[in-house]
């Protein structure tokens, strides 16, 4: 990797002269936005990266994925169509993907033992095994995920554990904190978690933490008839993997504060978004590594000259806020309550108008408080 430090005094140079790996910079387009509060010398900036549309040359790495499927009873007025989002997902695998499928009520029942190449055949009986699936019992969350989090098929493919479920346990290890804990510490970031809920009664608490802190991203579709097109809309998301374990670091400006801290794999047809806050006008660089095909490190690297001038709205600090909300939460998940996290997430939703699951953990710092 390249220091900051070994970047800082040669932003001036040509990009060129300070790069160590094979470039992204063609195939990538990068907008960043920047806003200050009235009055406040520290500004806020957001970056979203995205694949170039116009370009073909990515190389799709291959990946192992496991749809894991809730068949609870709890969610026996939209099995049907998790089964459908599922199976369109096993249908669009690509031909050097494996995968597995997993159903879990109280029990957990696996498609197979290992996991199976995307053959035509595999797809078939995978798609079958899914139409099979009836709802029924309780809902143990833990269980369903305890195999799959010990270890990683492939170091070189991207791991992804697809959770489908209301996110409402009600037997084995219950407790929302306990569960997101103990499989991120399993884990350890081998697989990234991506969790998906449909209708009204749904765990929001549950899936978005346990996805925050596994390098994954959580989607909720509360309209009971788009549950089916949602999902399949989510899965096609994460289908064509480019770069993973991504990293990166700033140069010239002072930055800090950055969210989210481990950024997800990257695939084609989606997006980078990070936030921050940054002090001072200049050079503002950033460096982006990431793991091409078959292990190659490839680089992205972005400058642009700030002025006084922003060009973003308040809306750049709302998601800067929103994401610190997410972090603190996070925190307070691996570590317990106190008053200064509660504090730090009470005063955020109040100055930003941040509406999130935790709103009960606001009011009862608010109680706390007296105010």
């Amino acid at each position: 990797e390249i220091e900051t430090s070994e970047i800082e005094d040669t932003l001036v140079e040509d990009v060129s002269l300070i790069r160590q790996y094979p470039p992204l910079d063609d195939l990538l387009t990068v907008s960043l936005s920047t806003y200050h509060e009235p009055g406040d010398p520290v500004g806020f900036f957001r970056i979203v990266i995205k694949p170039r549309a116009d370009r073909k040359e990515f190389d799709i790495i291959p990946k192992d994925i496991v749809f894991i499927v809730d068949s609870s009873r709890s969610v026996v007025a939209k099995i049907e169509q998790y089964v459908e989002g599922m199976a369109h997902a096993v249908s669009n695998l690509n031909p050097g993907d494996r995968f597995n499928i997993v159903e879990f009520k109280s029990t957990v029942n696996k498609f197979s033992e290992k996991f199976l190449p995307a053959t035509a055949g595999n797809l078939i009986r995978g798609i079958g095994f899914l139409r099979k699936l009836e709802s029924s019992g309780k809902t143990d969350v833990y269980q369903a995920f305890t195999s799959f989090v010990k270890g990683r098929p492939s170091k070189d493919r991207p791991y992804i554990l697809v959770l489908v479920t209301d996110g409402r346990p009600n037997t084995g290890i219950v407790e929302d904190r306990e569960i997101i804990n103990k499989l991120t510490k399993i884990n350890e970031n081998k697989a990234a978690i991506y969790t998906f809920a449909g209708g009204s009664r749904i765990n929001k608490y549950l899936l978005d933490l346990l996805s925050y802190r596994n390098k994954g991203i959580s989607r909720f579709e509360p309209r009971f008839d788009r549950i089916e097109t949602a999902l399949k809309k989510f899965t096609d998301e994460m289908q064509n993997p480019i770069l993973l374990n991504l990293r990166y670091s700033f140069a010239s400006l002072n930055v800090d504060e950055v969210y989210p801290n481990l950024l997800p794999d990257f695939f084609l047809g989606s997006e980078i978004v990070m936030t921050g806050r940054y002090r001072g006008k200049g050079t503002f660089s950033m460096q982006l590594l990431g793991e091409a095909k078959n292990g190659v490190t490839k680089e992205y690297i972005f400058q642009k000259e700030l002025t006084s001038e922003d060009n973003g709205s308040r809306d750049v600090a709302w998601r800067w806020a929103f994401q610190k909300i997410y972090f603190v939460i996070g925190r307070i998940v691996e570590e317990g309550e106190s008053e200064e996290l509660l504090g730090e997430i009470g005063a955020l939703s109040e100055k930003f108008g941040i509406e999130t699951p935790y709103q009960r953990i606001r009011s009862r710092s608010r109680r706390r408080s007296g105010s």
